[in-house]
């Protein structure tokens, strides 16, 4: 069959508006721009929090859980203090089933108190982590166009990432990992607040990963801890800020 060259030329037209969707997520957040600056001096990563279900025993007990409400309500998030603490660097969490919570996390596993902690089963448990991310003009040399990045989410099971007051990713249910993309564009350079809610209930596999695109161009990376800074609760997030803030002007002006 042939085709006119008028008809040739739309078809093109529909190839590149295919392309244009299967590269971009259909899904965009718009976060309002930070009056915060970054600081020069590097971040450590995210403020991270676990509470575990536990049976008649103390042990990890499994979970069927399907939504956040559940998870928080059986686990009484809301109203009692979690069951140890880390720092989230390099969130790149979890590859098989049966993990222990230490072995899971790797290298911020060092990191956990209290330290007795690394050796129970990753079952039952309620993850989050908490700061601020820092989003610069350029980074690595590398310019980020509008601050507009691609971030990919990947969890099983659950997971719900935040920035500022927005809810940019979440799959509030169980499920095999699997990833969700976002295209998030930022206001300007500065610190924003940010929150990765988890939850793994059963033994079948654990897995949390955030990664982003800087060039838009589909080759995801980890985001690095350098731009991450850890922050135990959203109270305190205004004090942090305004910390941060100052310390990054003080070395602007040396």
């Amino acid at each position: 069959m042939k085709y006119t060259k008028m008809q040739r030329k739309f078809c093109m037209h529909k190839l590149m508006i295919v392309s244009l969707l299967l590269a971009v997520p259909a899904v965009a957040v718009d976060i309002p721009a930070s009056s915060t600056p970054v600081p020069l001096l590097p971040g450590l990563g995210l403020y991270g929090q676990i509470w575990q279900a536990v049976d008649g025993n103390g042990d990890p007990a499994a979970m069927n859980w399907t939504s956040f409400a559940q998870v928080k309500t059986d686990l009484n998030v809301d109203g009692r203090s979690p069951d140890a603490t880390f720092i989230g660097g390099l969130i790149d969490y979890g590859n098989g089933s049966g993990d222990l919570v230490g072995d899971w996390l790797g290298a911020d596993a060092a990191s956990l108190s209290p330290n007795g902690f690394a050796s129970r089963p990753l079952r039952g448990v309620y993850i989050r982590l908490q700061g601020l991310l820092a989003i610069p003009e350029m980074y690595n040399g590398t310019p980020l166009p509008n601050q507009s990045l691609v971030f990919a989410i990947t969890s099983d099971d659950g997971m719900r990432l935040t920035i500022g007051n927005q809810v940019v990713a979440e799959y509030d249910a169980s499920r095999g990992a699997d990833t969700d993309t976002t295209l998030v564009v930022f206001g300007g350079p500065g610190l924003y607040p940010i929150t990765l809610e988890y939850f793994n209930g059963l033994d079948d596999g654990a897995t949390l990963k955030l990664g982003w695109d800087i060039l838009q161009d589909q080759n995801y990376v980890a985001v690095p801890s350098s731009l991450l800074y850890p922050a135990p609760e959203p109270a305190n997030w205004t004090l942090m800020l305004a910390g941060v803030g100052l310390l990054a002007i003080g070395y602007r002006r040396r």
